[in-house]
């Protein structure tokens, strides 16, 4: 059997530190099964594009999902693997995994009259994923922030923790002494533009929506979904309707946030979704967005959509109707001249564009009363960002990797605190399902089971994390997991368990030479599951559901 090609992203700052420990621990312990790893390092975006072009160039790769709070709703993760987005298409299914089954539960979830009825929807298409093996968990996804003690009163940290999607400490906590200022890493995309809803990453949304900008709902410290810029909300029965009622609030230049600003916002985001201007806006099908008075606007859905409330609503800052028209924002999207007038906690001082980004207390807003001015600042790495915490150029560490974590619990002592979270998703390895050893349920089991994940616990996180042993794209903690007894166990042990991934082969036909290589099954069907430069959804024969199957990214 060939080499598998094991592959990473590569610039992802802390988390490629994780990938970097974690794979060589996996490719010392595949060797003990007759086969030989090849690490494929490559960038995130090359990552993506690989998978979903479907272009065959690992076997197995090396992901984990941000713990934006949205994902806390399961539509994202579950429609990650539809067959709509298997093959070579612009949706992403990281194993390229294909099953009807599961594609049909997907979508059913998506239009669930109760929660009841959603949840289980869920477990009926986890359950198959699980089964089918089409993720392979390691360990649960950590994140690592800091905080110097001895300038800031900290504030705000709780199960979210402190992360790039995770922000509530830089709104809660005060700068103490002679500071008057929290300064902060961020990535560079952050600081592009503030047109931050043109942005390809998911985190500076997050990120400006709840600083500059803030949403009708958000989540708090920890992931609870609570009103912001909305005093009040009610769904209706049938899921179709939601009515905001507004607190008595202003835009940054003093004019009021009214029910047309959040009407104007939402159909705006809607054009952009449509026109492909904002790669993160989505149009959920409003069948109207109502003004019913100055305070009050009603969504009317074309159906229940159970995501507006979880997922749309809390991702998106109100922008000012008044002030967007007047700088051209609908004759030109991307590139107008952005007023800076946000509907947030804090409003921008000064902006240079890849590097920093000031911001001073907005003291009008209705829900937060920052103390302290916030700054955004890039730094080329995650050692440049520790180096400016040490020497208290920086004071605040959105993220940072987990060996300089561990440093700065031993050598910083009482003057800065260690902020952990514990996710809600995993680390995870996507086999690609639709060809080679990988296409094989019994290898990806076997895959598993030699995956030493107290080792990588204990070596990469310093013993943090936990290790996750059932296939699902969610851990325990998340809201919406499936319950073990509706997930398959994929691993007997925690640690790596050669004799149960040998067995699992043996019993499916699988063999060693008189060196000890692994070898396919002599009647093993070594043809991909559809060809190369195609989708399912060209197979009509091998898949004869898609044609019938909804397409919930169409």
């Amino acid at each position: 059997m060939p080499s598998i090609i094991f592959n990473y992203w590569s610039d992802e700052g802390p988390l490629t530190n994780f990938f970097e420990d974690a794979t060589s621990i996996i490719q010392n312990d595949i060797q003990d099964l007759g086969v030989e790893l090849e690490l494929n390092p490559t960038s995130l975006s090359a990552g993506i594009n690989g998978e979903s072009q479907d272009t065959r160039e690992w076997h197995f790769s090396y992901g984990g999902y941000e713990l934006r709070p949205a994902r806390l709703d399961p539509r994202e993760l579950t429609l990650k693997y539809h067959i709509h987005a298997a093959g070579q298409n612009s949706n992403w299914n990281p194993s390229n995994y294909a099953n009807c089954e599961y594609s049909e539960y997907a979508n059913q979830h998506l239009t669930a009259g109760s929660r009841e009825e959603r949840q289980e929807l869920v477990n009926q298409a986890h359950s198959i994923l699980s089964e089918d093996v089409g993720i392979i968990p390691t360990v649960v996804r950590m994140q690592y922030g800091a905080m110097r003690t001895d300038t800031i009163d900290v504030a705000g940290v709780g199960e979210m923790g402190l992360m790039e999607t995770g922000i509530i400490p830089l709104i809660k906590s005060s700068p103490t002494g002679d500071n008057d200022s929290l300064v902060t890493n961020v990535p560079a995309i952050w600081l592009d533009t503030t047109i931050y809803q043109q942005a390809t990453g998911a985190s500076p949304i997050y990120g400006f929506s709840n600083t500059v900008y803030s949403p009708l709902l958000m989540y708090n410290e920890n992931f609870e979904l609570v009103t912001c810029l909305a005093e009040s909300y009610e769904v209706s029965d049938d899921g179709q309707q939601l009515t905001f009622t507004l607190r008595d609030a202003t835009f940054h230049n003093g004019d009021q946030i009214t029910a047309e600003d959040v009407k104007w916002t939402f159909e705006f985001l809607a054009e952009q979704a449509r026109s492909g201007a904002y790669p993160w806006a989505t149009d959920p099908g409003y069948e109207s967005i109502e003004v019913v008075d100055d305070s009050t606007v009603r969504f009317n859905m074309e159906g229940p959509t159970p995501t507006m409330e979880t997922v749309l609503i809390p991702s998106w800052g109100i922008l000012s109707k008044d002030a967007w028209q007047e700088a051209g924002a609908e004759e030109n999207p991307t590139d107008f001249d952005d007023p800076w007038v946000g509907s947030g906690p804090y409003q921008i001082t000064s902006f240079e564009q890849g590097q920093l980004m000031g911001m001073e207390p907005f003291s009008d807003h209705p829900k937060f009363d920052p103390e302290g001015d916030l700054v955004f600042q890039v730094f080329d790495s995650s050692q440049s960002a520790y180096r400016a915490f040490t020497n208290n150029e920086l004071n605040v560490l959105l993220t940072t990797t987990p060996s300089l974590a561990d440093r700065i619990k031993s050598d910083m002592g009482d003057s800065a605190r260690v902020i952990t979270t514990q996710g809600f998703t995993p680390y995870f390895i996507s086999p690609q399902c639709q060809f080679g050893p990988s296409k094989f349920r019994e290898f990806r089991m076997a895959f598993s089971q030699m995956i030493d994940r107290d080792n990588i616990n204990q070596t990469s996180l310093y013993g943090d994390s936990e290790a996750t042993m059932y296939a699902d794209p969610f851990t325990s903690s998340h809201p919406w997991y499936p319950g073990d007894d509706n997930l398959t166990r994929i691993a007997e042990s925690p640690s790596a368990n050669v004799e149960a991934a040998r067995q699992l082969l043996e019993d499916e036909g699988w063999g060693w030479d008189g060196d000890g290589n692994l070898h396919y099954p002599p009647d093993a069907d070594l043809e991909p599951q559809w060809p190369q430069g195609s989708q399912p959804a060209d197979d009509a024969d091998q898949f004869p559901c898609v044609s019938e199957l909804e397409n919930p990214f169409a």
